[in-house]
């Protein structure tokens, strides 16, 4: 089965306006919109009822926001939601969250939260690089065995401070057949074809595909 990385729809011609959401509606500093790390526990997510559709966007399936991007998430609409979770699902959250329109219209929306997952690969059998995203260079395989070998790699990386680059896998093997996930230390979202085919099929709007340069295997 195929796997694609999802993204969000950035074309001008169907979303209005990029970002489609900018602003929030009750007053806050812009330290309580874009200070939060991607480590944030769901019970300390910010107020999610509040967004403001910006003057011409569309209100899409999938909303891009200005805030809020380093949590990786989906601010997706309920027939989106409802899509979501009838599939196989890791390290997935929906929180309710309201959108208003110029006309002071309030649309119901949820945050779509995917956090890394760790537990759900056969890491012997997986192969794994050390690679520059940025420049797109790699410095060859490193040897992971388990969650804590990925673990530690990462840490040598952040001590070494080797700014832009993470840790890759080139084969990812899969111990289950998961439909949505996040492989950790990495931004992709990651569907499945089945997932893909369906977003496609119920016509939803403001979701985006990329191919993969992973190869992704269920056992």
């Amino acid at each position: 089965m195929r796997y694609y990385s999802l993204v969000r729809l950035t074309r001008l011609d169907v979303i209005g306006t990029f970002p489609q959401i900018k602003e929030i509606k009750e007053a806050v500093k812009d330290t309580d919109k874009f200070g939060y790390l991607s480590t944030l526990k769901d019970e300390e997510l910010p107020n999610m009822d509040s967004f403001l559709l910006d003057s011409g966007a569309a209100l899409t399936d999938s909303l891009t926001v200005r805030f809020f991007s380093v949590l990786n998430g989906f601010l997706i609409s309920n027939q989106a939601k409802n899509l979501f979770w009838a599939f196989t699902l890791s390290n997935t959250s929906f929180f309710s969250a309201t959108v208003y329109s110029e006309d002071d219209i309030g649309h119901d929306y949820y945050y779509m939260r995917i956090k890394p997952s760790i537990g759900i690969y056969d890491y012997k059998h997986s192969v794994f690089e050390i690679k520059s995203e940025l420049l797109n260079l790699s410095d060859g395989e490193v040897e992971i065995n388990t969650s804590s070998d990925l673990e530690k790699v990462n840490e040598v990386l952040a001590k070494e401070g080797s700014k832009g680059k993470t840790i890759v896998p080139t084969k990812l093997v899969l111990t289950e057949a998961f439909d949505l996930f996040r492989f950790p230390y990495n931004p992709y979202i990651i569907i499945s074809q089945r997932v893909k085919d369906k977003i496609e099929a119920s016509r939803l709007v403001g979701f985006a595909f990329k191919d993969l340069k992973w190869e992704i295997i269920n056992q």
